[in-house]
């Protein structure tokens, strides 16, 4: 990291001597759902509509993503308790706006975020201006009102994918008067995305970016996605600007939730006191004698292929690299958790994609791949990943020889399957990877999927065309996903190995088996007695699934007697 950047520059609270005192933040969980859905609300309507009396669409303004990296800066940055912008806070992957509001008071009381929001939009020329001569614009676009410094042109810049912010209430003296502030920074990139000084215009979703499309069934549905994630977005966060639930006031439930809530990429700062380098990236030194007890048990017996298994092999992470950082935290789980609940939902009802055979229209083609009766919800599983993280930690590229788990007993072992992504990053190459892209990588490969392959499953004859990792995607008997990503690097170098690895429980890819049972959607799920874990009934969250939730021993019952009445009666007909 350049040593002139924000987070270099600003080690400790008020580093500039800027007379601040009072510092507490507002909690980056409350801030982050909030913070999101406004910006995304409001570029789904400026898409749509344009701002206030302009009458213009955006066809191509792309969904914000929360990035945990643009939030660390932000909130440093605050911490300083800032008069204006930050001009030290790119980061490696990408160049990154910033924009800063700041509300203050000389009556006791903190000005509320919501006031701080509008300063923001209100009051700043439009992104875009329509030219005064319509008839000169063949290709009916628009002219660029694109300002830097105006924080409206940042919050609908369409080209942007990331945006991170920090809030924070504190007291400041200014020109000997003591004044109660309110701050809100937020971060965006990629800056150096290429800005056009003539911004395209049309109906909104009409020209989304590759590998971006606008779902109708999104809270936003005037903006484009990027393919896969549009489930995170399906249901507005609550708003927690003003009032809780319970009709208090937003400040005292922010207070009352504990610091440990927060899941970013580090840190928190509360009351003027730097609260350490927590949070995800963890060194991977936690393995104490309570885990090495618990995974003794792996140790008893060797795999099929006489390999021992990597729980009882190895017991922490390799000394080969000087630094080897576990990167999984709870929001990439949740990604690519529902990433693959997202594609096997979609597959089991027949997938249908977007293909432009002319400029102007768009025609529907589908993969002609049969509808699947049995494809699992999946759930996460804590043991997979344990087992995932201790072989990325390894820092070897390639997969895991030994990685069966104790899914079903505490005896007997079930074979896993598991997916590897191997990337040299070398901090020059874009953007930083991420488990999505891992997650595109393996299923990318869909389009070498055919319909001969799903009953029995065969091997791809053709190394060019292997659509393995897609059949591991949407093989319907794996309902359990454990995942981890590490990055490898040493101190003398800029170049890291990030390793993203998941293991499926119970493993697919085998031959001979099949991946799914054709027929209608969720209509031959079995109850999984064993596991209790569901798997009867259609999942509430992703219809087309067998459902992966737990059903109460008393619901299963009840369900079962009625289902043998229900068959009962039709045995006597």
């Amino acid at each position: 990291m350049n040593p002139a950047h924000t987070m270099c520059l600003y080690t400790s609270f008020d580093s500039m001597n800027l007379n601040c005192s009072d510092y507490n933040q507002i909690p980056p969980a409350a801030l982050k759902s909030t913070i999101l859905d406004k910006h995304n609300s409001l570029r789904n309507d400026y898409s749509r509509h344009g701002w206030r009396k302009s009458e213009f669409q955006v066809p191509n303004m792309l969904a914000l993503d929360w990035d945990h990296e643009l939030a660390d800066v932000a909130a440093r940055w605050a911490w300083q308790c800032p008069y204006d912008e930050d001009d030290f806070r790119d980061v490696d992957r990408f160049k990154v706006a910033n924009t800063v509001g700041i509300l203050s008071s000389t009556l006791h009381h903190f000005p509320d975020l919501e006031n701080v929001w509008e300063t923001l939009i209100e009051g700043n020329r439009t992104f875009h201006e329509l030219r005064s001569h319509r008839r000169w614009e063949p290709h009916g676009t628009l002219k660029s009102a694109f300002r830097p410094d105006e924080p409206l042109t940042l919050l609908t810049n369409p080209y942007f994918k990331h945006v991170g912010c920090a809030g924070a209430r504190y007291q400041q003296i200014v020109g000997d008067v003591l004044e109660h502030r309110t701050i809100l920074v937020c971060n965006y990139g990629p800056l150096d995305s290429p800005y056009r000084s003539i911004q395209p215009s049309g109906p909104p979703c009409s020209r989304c970016p590759s590998a971006t499309t606008c779902h109708s069934n999104s809270s936003y549905p005037n903006l484009c996605f990027e393919n896969l994630k549009v489930h995170n977005h399906r249901h507005r966060p609550e708003v927690l600007f003003m009032n809780t639930p319970n009709g208090t006031d937003s400040r005292s439930a922010e207070k009352q939730e504990p610091e440990q809530e927060y899941s970013g990429g580090g840190e928190y700062y509360s009351g003027g006191e730097y609260g350490g380098e927590g949070g995800e990236y963890q060194s991977g030194d936690y393995y104490d004698e309570a885990f090495l007890n618990f995974t003794a048990r792996y140790c008893d017996e060797l795999c099929n292929n006489g390999e021992q298994h990597t729980l009882c092999k190895y017991k922490g992470p390799t000394d080969e690299f000087s630094e080897v950082n576990s990167l999984m935290g709870d929001d990439m789980r949740e990604i690519i958790l529902n990433q693959h609940n997202f594609v096997r939902d979609t597959f089991a009802r027949g997938y249908w994609e977007l293909v432009d055979k002319e400029p102007d229209s768009n025609d529907l083609t589908s993969t002609k791949l049969p509808l699947a009766a049995n494809m699992r919800e999946m759930q996460w599983n804590d043991e997979l990943e344990l087992i995932a993280k201790m072989w990325t930690e390894q820092c070897k590229p390639t997969k895991d020889l030994c990685r069966d788990a104790f899914l079903y007993s505490d005896t007997e072992r079930t074979y896993i399957s598991q997916l590897i992504d191997v990337t040299n990053w070398t901090g020059r190459d874009g953007d930083f990877p991420s488990v999505e892209s891992s997650f595109y990588n393996w299923y990318n490969t869909y389009s070498y999927f055919t319909a001969d392959k799903i009953s029995p499953y065969t091997d791809p004859k053709d190394p060019e065309k292997n659509y393995k990792s897609f059949a591991q995607i949407i093989w319907a008997d794996s309902y359990m996903i454990g995942c981890a990503m590490t990055m490898c690097r040493n101190s003398n170098t800029t170049n890291s190995l990030i390793i993203t690895a998941c293991n499926y429980g119970p493993g697919g890819v085998i031959v001979g088996r099949n991946v799914y049972t054709k027929g209608g959607p969720c209509t031959v799920c079995h109850l999984i007695n064993r596991t209790s874990m569901g798997g009867m009934f259609c999942s509430l969250e992703f219809s087309s699934l067998c459902s992966g939730t737990t059903m109460p021993p008393f619901i299963q019952c009840i369900v079962l007697v009625f289902l043998s009445v229900l068959g009962f009666k039709m045995a006597l007909q």
